[in-house]
């Protein structure tokens, strides 16, 4: 582990790989690309003036939603997520009554994220990359994206038809297994996924020494002369029912998944099976570029999304939806994703700008990933302690894993266990050090220092040697700008915003942003370069945190990276790349050090090193400024929006009279004036993942406020809103289409410490290959 010095190392710039571009003073830089996300409607589409009074402000919104069911985009995009409110817009359904306000809260919550939010999500959320470029900020106009092939097949749709197929064409002879990922060999017997040895006869080893992933079932038969065939099919099912042999074909995250799919049934030695199998998938492949080719008319989507769900539930029996409700979670069998042919090109010299107000909260992001792995260290310690007595050859990974698990999920601040988890304390601290250095005063809206005001006293409080772990060498935050106008923006009138600071992560590193960008060996090759020696856990597809576009797992799977089997589905991991086995892996502690050596190999790293992406996954979304108070001023440092103002509000303040939208309404303007909130905010509510944007003068975004604040009531009793003032305003987006519509946006950066993390041992992590 890192220990505190007294300062940072400043790095030379010099030598910099070409996809970097340094900055600051202390060895910081930043990849020269950055992923530019923006909204897929333009705010104007939302926006309505405000009225004087509840009916007329209740009818301004009324016909903003009338005039949204008009345009096609909004339609086509409701097809892809709501197909019944799609063809109730369509149809012009806003009915009287109940219906009808349950109807416009419902078209309104969408049409707030469309128009609002910058979700990278189909056409309505198109994803583009731009650069910083020497030569000054070029922005043109906003059009439309580039919808290419347009709609993909889910990874777990493809996966339930791939499965369905084995059965219905008893396919099961000619799926090549394999050991799995997390089960280890050694002489006369097997470390399986939970660490336990169990003993080979024969039979066991034969067969094992035979699944190299290649053969298929009647090719091991044949490898293991010495058995009867009939004993080794039965032996290669009861290692798959144990977990030491994979099962199914094998699939990972990528565009098309279906085509992995194809390449591995046209091995099929059979013709007859080989034929049946490959025309059910054609079927559904076929009706997936129905819906391609349906692009651009909603009525059209609607239909060829109804067709691919009725192909999916034919050949699977499943439902063709899944995870309803829920964020990231690949609820339909297809998905679109388009690149915004926007190419945005902004000055070096608003990196200068930046750049020291950013150096002092990436010094401050260092030091809470060392924070962070010395919380979940103790934590390991802590667990292992509470299992018994030291264990001669050292404490199974795959157990401390499963007692830690639920400490790096989640996200955001909640009890696990009855406790706090590890990384809370970490956020507690970052956060009473950074209130200690800004001081800012009850009751104040601003507070502006300089960075050479605070720099010295942010060195000291956040003084780190090294990042905590090999991947946390990496930050991304997401930087905003306010200009009324691209001509205001590129003579430097504009104000810069650090939104979210995405702490250990390179949260490009994702298959929705590299699949959009112009030279994705570009990106792969800057990620060897960052972090060429990184632990990466082989997720299983069961655990349900993999889907077709998110992390985990890293969209970039590097041959250098080692790889941990922790599953027993086939590896998605790179054929020539290092998988070691959780089940021969033990941890042991000499002197206060925790590392990880395997039971059958050279393989040895820090604990810390092997808990990477768990750390990372723990750390990502939890940076932040201040310590919790009714109300947080927008902080600037150097001209620079580091937190915007903010304020908290018991969930339980909002109480209306009765249910009645009118009675909903005025509830929520007597607590915009008790708290003096502005009209537009952002407004983040207990039980929900993400913050919904709301217009305060808008009767029903209102609604749909109190809607989702009434669910997440039951899921949080006593709960807090946070509302956060939304900027750039209205008037300052400058991103705008050829008809001068503005649209909201930021880039994500990826920026890179200058420093390494720093190994308690002499062999790299991957050791001799």
């Amino acid at each position: 582990m890192n220990d505190a010095v007294t300062g940072p190392s400043p790095a030379p710039s010099v030598g910099l790989p070409e996809h970097l571009v340094p900055f600051g003073s202390t060895g910081w830089s930043v990849w020269r690309s950055f992923c530019a996300r923006r909204a897929g409607m333009p705010y104007a589409w939302l926006s309505t003036d405000a009225g004087a009074g509840f009916a007329a402000a209740h009818a301004a919104a009324l016909s903003s939603l009338r005039r949204a069911c008009g345009r096609e985009a909004f339609l086509e995009a409701l097809a892809w997520q709501n197909p019944p409110v799609a063809a109730a817009a369509r149809a012009g359904v806003l009915t009287r009554g109940k219906r009808q306000r349950y109807a416009s809260r419902t078209l309104a919550a969408y049409l707030a994220r469309y128009a609002a939010k910058n979700d990278t999500v189909g056409f309505y959320g198109p994803c583009g990359w731009g650069a910083w470029n020497a030569a000054g900020t070029e922005v043109g106009f906003v059009t439309a994206p580039d919808p290419g092939a347009s709609a993909f097949l889910e990874l777990w749709a493809v996966r339930a038809v791939a499965e369905m197929l084995i059965q219905r064409h008893r396919l099961w002879p000619w799926v090549p297994p394999r050991v799995a990922p997390s089960a280890a060999l050694d002489d006369g017997g097997a470390y399986v996924f939970d660490g336990s040895r169990i003993r080979l006869d024969a039979l066991p080893a034969a067969v094992l020494a035979a699944c190299d992933g290649v053969r298929d079932v009647d090719g091991v038969a044949a490898r293991c002369t010495e058995h009867a065939p009939a004993a080794v099919r039965r032996e290669i099912r009861r290692m798959q029912a144990l977990g030491l042999l994979t099962r199914g074909f094998r699939l990972s995250q990528t565009r098309h998944p279906e085509r992995q799919l194809r390449g591995q049934l046209e091995r099929i030695a059979d013709p007859p099976a080989r034929a049946a199998a490959l025309a059910d998938l054609d079927r559904l492949i076929a009706a997936v570029q129905g819906v391609s080719a349906a692009c651009g008319n909603a009525g059209l989507v609607l239909e060829s999304l109804d067709r691919l769900d009725a192909v999916f539930q034919e050949l699977t029996g499943a439902p063709a939806q899944r995870a309803a409700g829920s964020y990231y979670a690949g609820r339909r069998v297809a998905y679109q994703d388009c690149v915004d042919p926007h190419r945005l090109r902004l000055s070096d010299t608003l990196l200068d700008r930046v750049a020291p107000a950013l150096e002092l909260l990436l010094t401050s992001a260092r030091w809470f990933s060392v924070r962070v792995a010395a919380r979940y260290l103790d934590h390991a310690r802590e667990v292992m302690s509470a299992d018994g007595p030291d264990r001669a050859g050292g404490y199974p990974l795959a157990r401390l894993l499963d007692r830690m698990a639920d400490s790096f999920w989640g996200g955001q601040p909640s009890l696990w266990g009855g406790h706090a988890r590890p990384v809370d304390s970490a956020v507690a601290e970052l956060r009473s050090r950074w209130t200690a250095i800004l001081r800012p005063a009850p009751g104040a809206n601003r507070l502006e220092v300089t960075a050479g005001e605070i720099r010295s006293r942010v060195l000291r409080e956040f003084a780190a040697a090294a990042p905590g772990w090999p991947s946390a060498r990496w930050h991304s935050p997401d930087l905003m700008i306010a200009a009324s106008s691209a001509r205001d923006l590129s003579a430097g009138r504009f104000l810069a915003i650090f939104g979210e600071l995405h702490p250990t992560t390179n949260s490009t590193d994702q298959l929705l942003f590299a699949a959009a960008h112009e030279r994705p060996a570009d990106l792969r090759a800057g990620i060897d370069a960052d972090v060429p020696d990184r632990v990466v856990p082989l997720y299983p597809f069961a655990s349900g945190r993999v889907n077709s576009r998110t992390a985990p797992p890293p969209a970039y799977r590097s041959p250098r990276h080692t790889y941990l089997g922790i599953g027993a589905e086939p590896p998605y991991s790179p054929s020539q790349a290092r998988v070691v086995p959780i089940g021969a892996l033990r941890v042991h502690c000499a002197s206060g050090q925790l590392t990880v050596r395997s039971l059958v190999d050279d393989f040895e790293a820090d604990l810390v090193e092997v808990l990477d992406d768990y750390l990372s996954t723990a750390a990502c979304g939890r940076f932040e400024l201040l310590e919790p108070a009714p109300h947080q001023p927008r902080v600037v440092i150097d001209g620079v929006v580091v937190n915007r103002e903010s304020w908290r509000v018991p969930s339980g303040e909002i109480r209306p009279a009765g249910d009645r939208l009118v009675q909903v309404y005025d509830a929520v303007q007597a607590l915009r004036e008790r708290h003096e909130l502005p009209r537009l905010t952002y407004c983040r509510i207990p039980g929900e993942v993400k913050p919904l944007h709301v217009d305060l003068d808008n009767p029903i975004l209102v609604d749909v406020l109190w809607a989702k604040l009434r669910r997440g009531r039951a899921r949080v009793s006593d709960g807090e809103l946070v509302f956060t003032e939304m900027l750039p305003g209205p008037d300052q987006l400058w991103l705008r289409d050829g008809q001068s519509r503005g649209y909201t946006s930021e880039v994500r950066l990826v920026c890179v410490d200058g420093q390494r993390y720093r190994s308690s041992r002499r062999s790299p992590v991957t050791g001799d290959r």
